[in-house]
């Protein structure tokens, strides 16, 4: 998984479009499902939680929380909110990048673990439904696309019965041709 994929994911990186061959897969860690990606080189500072297990280059550190005192799912909003700051704090070089120290080093006051919880579930469920409105537009985009190139490209419109036009022009020219009819 790249860094790309984790900034153009809203939650979770479900989808990757490299792979290590049993070389790489010896030498990398495989880090498991709900990890927190967190990137360091080029989209710095951006995060998302894996789907399933997968591997990640030097740009990504990943991190588990101690579940008695935070969650992935909370840091991945803290992180969405300090983002800005951390990402101009690491600008100027020809590509922004930030360390595991300075990660380590980042200080900043988070509730008990009852409230993270409950900011943590609605937020999430906030992005759900986010996403599910994203899929909802892009079906909806790829039905008006369809709809728009068999009215407007193919001429396949329906007349006032619901049959395809085209269909219906294409039949009446049988007729013709079988009654003889010859066109200029």
């Amino acid at each position: 998984m790249q860094t790309g994929e984790i900034k153009d994911a809203l939650l979770y990186v479900n989808y990757h479009t490299l792979e290590y061959g049993d070389f790489g897969l010896r030498q990398s860690k495989l880090w498991d499902r709900g990890t927190l990606c967190i990137t360091i080189a080029a989209n710095i500072a951006e995060t998302a939680i894996l789907d399933y297990p997968m591997c990640f280059p030097d740009s990504v550190v990943g991190f588990t929380a101690d579940k008695t005192k935070s969650s992935e799912l909370f840091l991945h909003y803290i992180f969405i909110y300090i983002r800005k700051s951390i990402q101009n704090s690491a600008s100027g070089s020809i590509q922004d990048n930030i360390n595991l120290e300075y990660l380590t080093n980042l200080k900043f006051k988070i509730p008990p673990k009852n409230y993270q919880d409950k900011i943590a579930i609605i937020l999430s469920m906030l992005d759900g439904k986010i996403e599910l409105n994203n899929k909802i537009n892009s079906e909806l985009e790829a039905m008006a696309r369809a709809l728009y190139d068999y009215w407007f490209v193919q001429f396949d419109f329906p007349d006032e019965t619901g049959r395809p036009l085209t269909s219906r022009i294409f039949s009446w020219i049988r007729n013709d041709r079988k009654m003889g009819v010859q066109y200029a």
